[in-house]
């Protein structure tokens, strides 16, 4: 029997690449302009990208509406396993970081309160602009212009969001 290589889309580097953009282009910047996205929250927000029952849950426990979701966002592999390791997994992201910054998406600058946060050059919103044009990717920048109510969260209490729902679903 021939053993045939398990793809996992999760950890594929090009979408990876453009939900990072799809997250910086909604969520970099406070509404005074102050760039806020560092490690933390970063890994947190593609995270909920990525699971959009999650996030779903989360909008609606903070009272801050729902997302149209389909059957597909709602009964994956993904929203059935609450799966949270992704959280935790910094060698990931910082490939992730250092791809998009070979790749002049992003910049990388250094604040005194929250070390590194990102934002996107010309060419990570030219990207942005190209996503558009794509239909899972149009649901996707959906999904990130209602994760804007989050920005407000500190990272621990996103954190523990995340803790008491996956508590919930287990119990």
């Amino acid at each position: 029997m021939n053993n045939l290589p398990y793809y996992i889309p999760d950890y594929e580097l090009d979408l990876n690449l453009s939900l990072l953009v799809i997250v910086l282009h909604n969520m970099e910047r406070t509404k005074r302009g102050k760039l806020i996205v560092n490690n933390e929250n970063l890994i947190f927000f593609i995270f909920l990208i990525k699971n959009p029952s999650i996030l779903n849950n989360l909008l609606y426990s903070t009272n801050n509406g729902k997302l149209n979701l389909d059957n597909n966002d709602i009964y994956n592999i993904e929203t059935i396993s609450n799966h949270t390791d992704f959280l935790y997994d910094s060698k990931w992201l910082k490939l992730l970081l250092q791809s998009a910054s070979q790749k002049e998406i992003i910049v990388v600058s250094y604040r005194k309160d929250s070390s590194f946060v990102y934002s996107l050059t010309e060419k990570g919103t030219e990207i942005y602009d190209n996503l558009s044009e794509n239909n899972y990717f149009q649901k996707i920048q959906q999904f990130a212009f209602k994760m804007r109510v989050f920005q407000q969260y500190k990272t621990k209490d996103l954190n523990n969001m995340i803790n008491n729902f996956k508590e919930s679903i287990n119990e």
